[in-house]
């Protein structure tokens, strides 16, 4: 109820506007997104143990990995920041 009240309080320009720039933001988290999954290492290390592959020591292991948890933080950062975005785009969207 309040939401309706405070959406018809704003023009239909400016939710025109609004939500053109809420979707360009998004497209451009999303892009932001595709890199940084991109740039994370895969999971598939612990296959190479079944076939015999060679097993890394525990500084090799552990080396990189505050910068993956970087990567992996700012994917669910980024990922929540979308959604969140697209609900509030599909609310002030003007309807036609």
């Amino acid at each position: 109820m309040y939401i309706d009240l405070l959406l018809s309080a704003i023009t239909t320009q400016a939710r025109t506007i609004a939500s053109g720039v809420i979707l360009c933001v998004v497209v451009a988290l999303a892009i932001a997104e595709i890199v940084l999954v991109m740039l994370q290492k895969s999971d598939s290390g612990n296959i190479s143990a079944i076939a015999g592959g060679q097993q890394e020591t525990f500084y090799g292991k552990n080396k990189g990995r505050s910068f993956e948890s970087k990567l992996k933080l700012w994917t669910i950062i980024l990922g929540v920041l979308m959604v969140v975005l697209c609900v509030v785009f599909f609310i002030i969207a003007p309807h036609v």
